[in-house]
């Protein structure tokens, strides 16, 4: 059970929903505003943004220097105590905890990779310490038909991934998510998915409940567990995905899914796409900076891996 301090419970208060259909009396901090207040508090009498939990309006007011409209907004937030324990305790009983910004658990590579825009808090069932293992993500988007030899190309690629040590880290769509989540399965390495909706149902999904249950498997999202999936909670969760990944392999996507930003902001060490003529979306990548690969059995995974770990290397040395 992870530990929680006053900054990890501001951060659930401040910028979670409670309910899966979003109804709030207060609409909560989106990740931007929350890192806005959590420096702001930090700079205003030396105070953490958990020291804000119990103040009223006007203590709210004196110690943030903000206007009525944003002291009564973060007021109503920081008093929703008793829901968030209801809600903790709800979780706690279906295998679901939350991982902040305050927590030992929460990722490095988000805090490096996305920095401010790293989410300040997330639902996670399953083994947080798979979330820090070196990942591979290989990613398509569900509703679009794959060539005959789309499931091959999957296990080729997932094959030498275990031989190199790496896990896998994907969306949990239907499609190429779920062929690589098999494949992980299949070869005993740690696995994770970054979900846009429907988490508590997905983690009694095949195989996602056998590799929870032999502890190498972490599922994550930024929304309520009973929030319903949708296209636009999946693009924005793709983010995560690539930062949490050192290389990723796109094999079908509707050049939508975050890569031109993975791409420009190198979230990723890597990022490959399948060389195939459908989607044309795919060969669009390129121009971008993606590097096309024609068959995935054929990879010289170890010099990739090696280049990968230069490149990070490089840019830890940066910041």
């Amino acid at each position: 059970k992870l530990h929680h301090n006053d900054d990890s419970f501001a951060a659930m208060l401040l910028t979670l929903t409670l309910t899966p259909d979003k109804d709030e009396i207060v609409r909560p901090l989106t990740t931007a505003e929350f890192s806005r207040l959590a420096v702001r508090a930090a700079t205003a009498k030396g105070r953490s943004i958990g020291s804000l939990i119990g103040m009223d309006m006007s203590g709210i007011l004196d110690a943030l220097d903000c206007t009525e409209d944003e002291a009564y907004r973060i007021c109503m937030l920081l008093n929703r105590a008793m829901p968030l324990s209801y809600a903790l305790e709800k979780f706690s009983s279906e295998g679901i905890e939350i991982v902040t910004r305050f927590n030992d658990e929460y990722p490095a590579r988000l805090s490096e990779k996305l920095d401010q825009a790293a989410p300040a808090a997330f639902y996670l069932s399953g083994n947080p310490q798979v979330l820090s293992c070196p990942l591979i993500a290989i990613l398509g988007v569900s509703g679009v038909k794959l060539p005959e030899n789309a499931e091959q190309q999957v296990r080729c690629l997932v094959e030498q991934a275990a031989r190199a040590g790496y896990g896998v880290i994907s969306g949990g769509e239907p499609g190429i998510d779920r062929l690589a989540a098999i494949a992980a399965r299949e070869a005993g390495i740690p696995y994770v998915d970054v979900l846009g909706g429907d988490m508590a149902r997905h983690c009694e999904s095949s195989p996602i409940r056998e590799m929870r249950a032999e502890d190498r498997c972490a599922v994550i999202g930024t929304l309520h567990p009973e929030a319903l999936f949708t296209v636009g909670h999946a693009i924005a969760r793709c983010k995560l995905i690539y930062a949490l990944s050192s290389a990723a392999f796109v094999f079908n996507t509707d050049g939508k899914r975050g890569e031109g930003e993975a791409l420009k902001n190198r979230y990723c060490e890597g990022l490959y796409v399948w060389d195939i003529p459908q989607p044309a979306a795919n060969r669009q990548l390129v121009p971008k900076g993606a590097i096309p690969v024609r068959d995935f059995g054929q990879l010289r995974f170890d010099r990739l891996s090696a280049n990968w770990k230069m490149a990070q290397a490089e840019q830890l040395r940066f910041f």
